[in-house]
């Protein structure tokens, strides 16, 4: 079935090269949904193509298809927000026009955009809106996904007989209709379930016939949601290696799709598995890591579970300071979710650490740590006294020390090959854009080479040089998803091919944001064509809400494009270059780093 995936994309951009008008915008959705089971961006790039020529031609119902076949790109690729802007357009305009199956399946996807925000009452809100119109319509495979999904918010608020029943009504109407993209995807929810009622017999069977439905079909991403149920199943029946293996398979085909809650979600159970096994150095750097990366993603309830672990994994370590440290933290995410009987706790723990005697301080923590664990069931019941390491403390802090140092001797190292391996990574992305784009070859080097050099002139630390060196040095690795023919096309942009180089600032956040650099280099890339009149691009943003990394890059960029032959032109010089944004210093470029710039060029002291 993956193979007639990759026939129908090459059946489609071939039928695409001579098609016009409708047909053409039909193809162009139609690729995009076919791409979201291989390339998020590439769904997205057909996505947005279509909606511009569904505008060109006046026709609504492809504008709220395209609109959603954007927001399901976005969706896929975590980042929901996005999508959820998306699937609203999509629902104004179906509310215009009177389409309600098309406006049920935006109100559908923005319930599940809120399910991943763990929003839940907004989320089910959604849902029986959209029930209620499909109800009416009688589309009973739109009606059995509603069900669906309403099981879905229910097993997320642990409510896993009610989830079953929403399930099992899915089923029935999904077995009846048989189609089995949607029989897998209802069975592997159901073997879900039954993995946290502890009925694993009944999860295996359930899970087991959803991946030979999925295997047949194909779909790797959904492969992997099965893959790591699975996982978990065979972890409670302590097969380690057995649930290791599924996991790991799991988690590297939510990488290779660009899906990074799938990732973490992996992460987790990796996580659980390696503490079962003993492992703990493992599991809390796994768990860190997941803290990071779904706190950037917004996903609050994987978030709240990884700090959680690792308050309960430093607690069984009798470091209890740090493990109040995580549990605060993830108090803090509860509470944004609702979890008001966590704050409570919390906070009552809070005045008592900062009014009680010194001498009360362990037992206050034993005690409401037995506290917490009632209420939460998050952190273990007992805890020993902090006073046993108390004699050999004076020994300890000398061992201690004596490691430090040497951890710092090995951290300097690592530090030294992490950032070869950075530089590595930065200039081989700057040959994968002058790949495809032979006609600017060393531009962003070039560019890179002047914003240093402006930096330097303007005297920013050495920290923040380095930021903007790194950022510089992959301005437009977002090209990679222009076509190379628009690249190096030689006359006059079309608006749809202008569209699409527009777009690579905010492709190559896209690539960048999950790669952790020390500084925030997909930031700085995305921003790199903002104006401070709010006229750039891709977020409109204006004055400080640019950093000032984007706007020396932003000014070296412009001096060395002018300055630089291009397919559509030959170099306008130097001189045209400065008188550019000399002119508009203060406008759209920043007075001090055109004052830099400047000066640089004035006094000799910079040579490309």
């Amino acid at each position: 079935m993956a193979k007639n995936v990759d026939k129908e994309i090459e059946t489609l951009e071939s039928q695409l090269k001579t098609a016009s008008g409708k047909d053409r915008v039909e193809i162009l959705i139609k690729l995009s949904n076919e791409y979201i089971t291989k390339s998020y961006p590439k769904a997205i790039e057909y996505g947005f193509q279509a909606l511009f020529e569904a505008r060109e031609i006046g026709d609504r119902t492809f504008e709220i298809r395209a609109l959603q076949s954007i927001g399901n790109g976005y969706f896929q690729s975590s980042n929901y927000l996005k999508a959820e802007e998306f699937y609203k357009k999509s629902f104004e305009i179906a509310s215009e026009i009177g389409d309600d199956e098309r406006g049920s399946r935006s109100l559908n996807n923005i319930a599940l955009v809120y399910w991943k925000l763990c929003r839940y009452d907004e989320a089910t809100d959604y849902l029986m809106k959209s029930l209620a119109i499909r109800e009416k319509l009688g589309n009973k495979e739109d009606i059995a996904q509603s069900y669906e999904n309403l099981g879905i918010i229910q097993a997320s608020l642990a409510k896993y007989e009610k989830s079953l029943e929403y399930f099992h009504q899915a089923l029935d109407m999904y077995e009846k209709i048989g189609k089995d993209e949607n029989l897998a995807g209802i069975l592997n929810n159901i073997g879900m379930v039954l993995i946290e009622l502890n009925r694993y017999d009944e999860a295996l069977k359930y899970l087991s016939r959803s991946l030979d439905i999925k295997k047949k079909l194909g779909y790797k991403s959904s492969i992997a949601s099965t893959l790591g149920n699975m996982g978990v199943l065979h972890s409670k029946l302590d097969d380690f290696d057995t649930a290791r293996k599924l996991l790991e398979e799991a988690k590297q085909i939510y990488g290779n799709a660009g899906n990074q809650y799938g990732v973490c979600e992996s992460d987790i159970e990796l996580a659980n598995l390696y503490l079962k096994s003993g492992d703990t150095e493992n599991a809390i750097e796994l768990l860190n890591k997941c803290a990071k990366s779904s706190n950037k993603l917004g996903a609050k309830d994987l978030e709240e579970k990884s700090l959680t672990l690792l308050a309960d994994i430093y607690a069984s370590l009798e470091n209890y300071k740090k493990a109040l440290e995580f549990f605060k933290k993830a108090a803090k995410v509860r509470n944004e979710i609702n979890k008001e009987k966590v704050e409570k706790a919390i906070a009552e723990l809070e005045v008592k650490y900062e009014t009680e005697k010194k001498e009360r301080e362990a037992e206050l923590y034993r005690l409401k740590y037995v506290e917490l664990k009632r209420a939460n069931d998050d952190l273990i019941a007992t805890q020993k006294k902090l006073r046993e390491y108390q004699d050999n403390l004076e020994k300890l802090v000398s061992e201690r020390t004596e490691a430090l140092r040497r951890a710092n001797e090995s951290l300097e190292m690592s530090y030294k090959k992490l950032r070869e391996t950075l530089d590595g990574i930065i200039l081989t992305m700057t040959k994968l854009v002058e790949f495809r784009d032979p006609y600017t070859a060393g531009h962003q080097e070039r560019v890179a080479k002047l914003a240093v050099a402006i930096a330097e002139k303007m005297q920013l630390d050495d920290d923040t040089i380095d930021a903007i060196r790194m950022a510089a040095m992959v301005h437009d690795i977002g090209k990679i998803y222009v076509p190379a023919e628009i690249l190096t096309k030689p006359g006059k942009l079309s608006s749809v091919e202008f569209m699409l180089i527009k777009n690579h600032s905010e492709a190559g956040y896209e690539i960048l944001k999950s790669i952790e650099f020390p500084w925030d280099i997909a930031k700085i890339v995305r921003q790199h064509h903002e104006r401070l009149d709010g006229s750039g691009y891709p977020d409109g943003i204006s004055g400080d809400e640019i950093v000032l990394e984007a706007r020396i890059i932003a000014v070296a960029d412009v001096v060395e494009a002018i300055s630089s032959h291009r397919p559509y032109r030959p170099a306008l010089g130097i001189e045209v270059a400065i008188e550019e944004i000399t002119k508009n210093a203060g406008k759209i470029y920043d007075n001090d780093v055109v004052e830099a710039c400047v000066k640089i060029f004035e006094d000799g002291s910079f040579e490309w």
